[in-house]
């Protein structure tokens, strides 16, 4: 339909994924994991989440500003040095859904986190 409009549209070059995966970040199965070691924890996990350096993200009540603001907060808490960042896990809703999708993609579990951390 597009090409009715506006002609051939060469599309090879957008198409192509080369031999390692993806061919933008983003489509990877990790984007923008910081170099602190970051998990992402349940509400009901809360009591897990300690430790005198480390830093927590809470969720906000509006997912759009969470979306946008969640790779900078991470950027910049990796800067600070700290023993792990802790995120909180969106819900599983249609409009936290990009939110969510971030949060898995640049933490991990709460369970996987060395004893001590």
């Amino acid at each position: 339909m597009i090409e009715e409009v506006v002609g051939r549209v060469e599309t090879t070059h957008l198409l192509h994924v080369g031999p390692h995966g993806a061919s933008s970040p983003g489509q990877h199965l990790v984007h923008y994991a910081p170099r602190t070691p970051a998990f992402r924890f349940e509400p009901d996990q809360r009591p897990d989440v300690v430790g005198s350096n480390a830093a927590i993200i809470d969720l906000p009540l509006d997912a759009r500003s969470f979306e946008r603001n969640l790779y900078a907060r991470l950027r910049w808490l990796d800067e600070q040095h700290l023993e792990a960042i802790y995120v909180e896990t969106p819900p599983d809703t249609p409009e936290w859904s990009a939110a969510r999708d971030r949060v898995l993609r640049a933490t991990r579990p709460i369970s996987e986190r060395p004893t001590g951390t």
